[in-house]
């Protein structure tokens, strides 16, 4: 077989089919490049995280709006946002899986539940009000409005649910104030500071209030009260009868009755004064007129504490003085009755 050699035009044709299967190719390249691109791009723009979301059981949030990220871990920080009001302090706030799918679902993200059952519950980062502010309060508001003096506030419910936000003061708003001056009850309503308004109705007594000289330290018939075995109590009239002892004077020199426990207030009737002199003791009867001394022996008719006037008789003479009780053992007789002591 001869074989023609390649004519000009045959050469022409060649080339210009092997130029376009190179243009061809190169087109095909850049289109499989641009469909890489393309899905990439579609994959970034899902906002997928890098690892899954995970819901949290409990939230505890200190500001005054729930986060995904309260609620959720491995939410990317571009894709967190704010979803609801936080609860007042104090009350919490409860998502159902629905609403956590609804939510994140908004946010581009996805998350599933793992049970329909599934959710989570937020509480506000708060510090409850002691009963001492609450009453505290009461007590100001009863003094501005109704009466002075010295007063103790009780409030019947002794478990109030008052919060606030944690770091703020710990303040307590009284309105609607009532008192009743004949049984000392009242009624109020109380607002916790910062608590977006939060009210709790409460009711309580108000009992006035005395100091009373106490023993601090239980003592027995037979020992003498003196100034440094006293103490002040604060106590309530109730307790403070009107034999109560409230004068430093009436208890300073006396003995008690009866064994008398520390704190507790004291009746008249439960001590005595101490008696240096008994009946029918004999004491030395003392007189003194200047420089003048008398004395003389005598028998006490009556018995007597120190300061006392009591009956002496004469044990020479048989006459009845009276003298003042000095000592267990001595009497003074006024100068009037000079002539008696004879």
């Amino acid at each position: 077989m001869i074989t023609q050699p390649t004519t000009g035009a045959g050469r022409t044709k060649r080339s210009s089919a092997l130029l376009a299967g190179l243009v061809a190719a190169l087109a095909l390249t850049a289109a499989i490049g641009d469909s890489r691109q393309a899905l990439a791009g579609n994959a970034v723009d899902t906002g997928a995280p890098a690892a899954p979301l995970i819901l949290k059981q409990r939230a505890n949030v200190a500001g005054d709006q729930v986060y995904l990220s309260d609620l959720f871990t491995n939410v990317p920080f571009t894709q967190d946002m704010a979803i609801s009001d936080a609860p007042a302090p104090g009350s919490t706030l409860a998502f159902s899986a629905r609403q956590l799918s609804h939510i994140t679902r908004q946010a581009k993200l996805y998350w599933a539940p793992s049970d329909p059952n599934q959710g989570t519950v937020v509480t506000r980062d708060s510090q409850s009000i002691p009963m001492s502010v609450v009453e505290r309060a009461i007590s100001g508001a009863i003094a501005e409005q109704y009466i002075g003096g010295d007063f103790d506030v009780s409030v019947f419910e002794r478990s109030l649910d008052l919060h606030v936000p944690a770091g703020e003061d710990l303040q307590v708003i009284v309105s609607n104030l009532d008192f009743d001056a004949r049984s000392n009850r009242f009624r109020a309503t109380l607002t916790a500071a910062g608590a977006s308004g939060r009210q709790v109705e409460v009711a309580g007594r108000v009992e006035a209030m005395v100091d009373l000289p106490v023993l601090n330290r239980h003592m027995m018939p037979g020992e003498i009260i003196a100034e440094r075995d006293i103490a002040w109590q604060r106590v309530s009239t109730r307790r403070a009868t009107t034999t109560a002892i409230s004068q430093l004077g009436e208890l300073v020199g006396q003995t008690p009755r009866r064994p008398i426990a520390s704190g507790q207030p004291i009746r008249m009737t439960d001590v005595v004064p101490d008696y240096l002199v008994q009946k029918g003791d004999v004491v030395t009867i003392l007189l003194q007129n200047g420089k003048m001394t008398l004395t003389a022996r005598g028998s006490a008719l009556q018995r007597g504490a120190r300061g006392d006037v009591i009956r002496v008789r004469n044990s020479q003479s048989r006459r009845t003085v009276e003298a003042q009780v000095a000592s267990p053992d001595t009497v003074i007789v006024r100068p009037a009755q000079y002539a008696q002591i004879r």
